[in-house]
């Protein structure tokens, strides 16, 4: 019977595999060779040539009482060819009448002996893979193409770097490819820049975000308790038609805040905006530019705002009209920002947000038609900050047909209570992820909850868990360069694999 069995598997095997096996494997000892001319063409003709001699150590396991072994083999061959119909049968799927592939409950696995301790086992896994982890390896240990951005040249400066370079894309495929022949080699795991940590292995932006997330908020605590003495601030000439009789005017070290009347917020309101210039370069990589004259006036109702802003000519009538709609507005010609909200605290965030915004705005080009950057980075200040998520510039904009929304998810993510990482993982898990590529697309204007949250935790995925690459991709923003440009340039990735990194790094802040 067992002599049956045997060959009934091998036989699946035989006619079904184009593996690329997940097996423990001791650290590689694979030595990667030179770039071949045609990297990608290479990659695609070694998984080819990989196959029959993958089928062959498949059967071979098999045939040796190694069924754990034999199933593994199978479901990494599912990554290069998911509709292998006879794999499939042989992990016990069957096709759905909508198409899908669903998997009956397996039997419990046969025990099998450590195949490290079966002979041959490692000189037969490693023949049948050399070729593919020898190529893989020299791909995932090239450079990484930025074709998007060019090299700055010039005298003093290191020439361009110029050995051979691979695309974002191909470079993801190789180290996936690794990943799944060579599961437990750390040395493949660095490329991944994966670590092991207790609970198994961990993206490096996972274990770096959980320190990061602590130096901001020291940082912050020390700027609060450094921030200089506030003075009295004079309202500009140009401000004067607006005929507000101003109930506060306070000027900080970085920024100004007037307060119209039934608002008493503006010292605190000023302060959080100097802590947040504080800690711009710790939380964004970059010097904040000196923004002369950078001023928030505070109203207590958009009727009051809108009254003068009728009243200043360089506010146009789509101007004035367009501001009616929302809960702040900018003064064209100067670093000067208007926010009418009708309670204290969230007056105070609005305020933080705006000179956020206008840093952005004036030192990097980066405005609301990155509406991901702009939701995101303003977001991430104002919870490191004053703990609060008051103010989304974004509207209540709805999917389309067909499209899952989450009940209730704006009202929860203004409560004070409110967990945005809590509220990501909840939103990756479920039906209601965003099309990734649309949202980064996004003007503010027309994103939905949904969005903003998936922008907040891009942001915090960024700041935490790969600050060296904030100041390139903010300045890619800042020059109008689609997401496959700035993902290239500034991530050396897809826009893909970004959103693959992203994900996991977003259900790995559950783990302690």
């Amino acid at each position: 019977m067992r002599g049956v069995l045997v060959r009934a598997v091998t036989a699946i095997v035989l006619v079904s595999l184009g593996l690329a096996i997940g097996l423990p494997t001791p650290p590689s000892e694979a030595i990667a060779g030179e770039l071949p001319a045609d990297p990608e063409a290479a990659l695609r003709s070694a998984r080819v040539a990989v196959v029959p001699r993958l089928v062959e150590f498949a059967a071979w396991c098999n045939a040796k009482g190694l069924p754990r072994s034999r199933d593994r083999a199978l479901e990494a061959a599912l990554r290069f060819d998911a509709d292998n119909a006879a794999a499939r049968r042989a992990l016990r799927y069957t096709r759905s009448k909508s198409g899908t592939w669903e998997r009956a409950k397996a039997p419990p696995s046969a025990n099998e002996p450590d195949p490290a301790t079966v002979p041959e086992f490692a000189k037969r896994r490693d023949d049948a893979t050399a070729d593919l982890r020898t190529l893989a390896q020299t791909i995932a240990e090239a450079r990484v193409a930025a074709p998007s951005v060019a090299a700055p040249s010039g005298p003093g400066l290191a020439p361009a770097p110029t050995s051979p370079a691979v695309s974002p894309a191909l470079h993801e495929m190789a180290v996936d490819d690794l990943v799944a022949l060579m599961p437990d080699d750390e040395r493949v795991r660095a490329l991944s820049r994966e670590t092991l940590a207790p609970g198994g292995w961990r993206l490096d932006e996972t274990l770096r975000a959980r320190v990061r997330r602590s130096e901001i908020a020291a940082m912050v605590a020390s700027s609060r308790a450094e921030l200089a003495p506030q003075t009295h601030a004079i309202e500009d000439a140009a401000t004067a038609v607006w005929g507000v009789k101003w109930v506060a005017g306070v000027q900080g070290s970085k920024t100004r805040v007037f307060g119209a009347p039934r608002t008493a917020e503006a010292a605190d309101a000023c302060a959080a905006c100097d802590v947040a210039t504080a800690i711009h370069q710790a939380v964004l990589g970059v010097v904040p530019l000196e923004v002369k004259g950078l001023t928030v006036f505070l109203f207590a109702s958009g009727a009051d705002a809108w009254a003068a802003m009728d009243r200043d000519p360089r506010f146009s009538a789509a101007d004035r009209q367009a501001a009616r709609g929302l809960g702040g507005w900018w003064v064209s010609d100067k670093p000067h920002a208007l926010t009418w909200v009708e309670n204290g605290p969230a007056r105070i965030d609005a305020a933080l947000r705006q000179t956020v915004g206008l840093r952005l705005r004036w030192q990097s080009g980066v405005d609301t038609r990155r509406g991901w950057a702009w939701e995101g980075f303003g977001l991430y200040f104002s919870e490191a900050v004053l703990a609060s998520h008051l103010t989304v510039f974004a509207g209540e904009s709805s999917y389309g047909p067909g499209r899952v929304v989450v009940p209730g998810l704006a009202d929860r993510l203004r409560a004070d209570t409110s967990d945005w990482l809590a509220e990501g993982r909840a939103l990756e898990s479920g039906d209601a992820w965003p099309d990734f590529r649309v949202m980064l697309g996004r003007p503010v204007e027309s994103m939905s909850p949904e969005e903003v949250l998936q922008g907040y935790l891009l942001a915090r995925y960024l700041v935490e868990g790969r600050p060296e690459v904030v100041p390139a991709t903010i300045a890619a923003l800042g020059k109008a360069a689609g997401p496959d440009a700035w993902c290239a340039s500034a991530l050396a990735c897809t826009v893909d694999g970004l959103e693959r990194r992203l994900r996991r790094w977003t259900r790995e802040s559950a783990a302690k």
